[in-house]
């Protein structure tokens, strides 16, 4: 499922933009929604290119379309 918004640091990641071919990666950051921080941030890393890259929540199902994002692997973080 995509855009499912509970992403955790280590997990293994899909990201589709529009226009781009899909990559996989991991997430290495979560900043939450508050005072600094306007909506639920994420940054991963592509294990295909090594660049580090970033996300944010889009709840607007049309802009969701163009920014997919699903767990392959879920973390196991205690």
């Amino acid at each position: 499922m995509y855009n499912t918004w509970d992403y955790k640091i280590g997990d293994l990641i899909q990201v589709e933009k529009l226009g781009w071919a899909p990559e996989i990666g991991v997430v290495t950051l979560f900043r939450p929604q508050g005072e600094a921080v306007p909506r639920n941030y994420w940054e991963w890393v592509s294990a295909e290119t090594g660049r580090t890259m970033f996300f944010h929540e889009i709840r607007a199902e049309m802009l969701a379309q163009d920014h997919k994002i699903k767990v392959l692997v879920r973390a196991n973080n205690v």
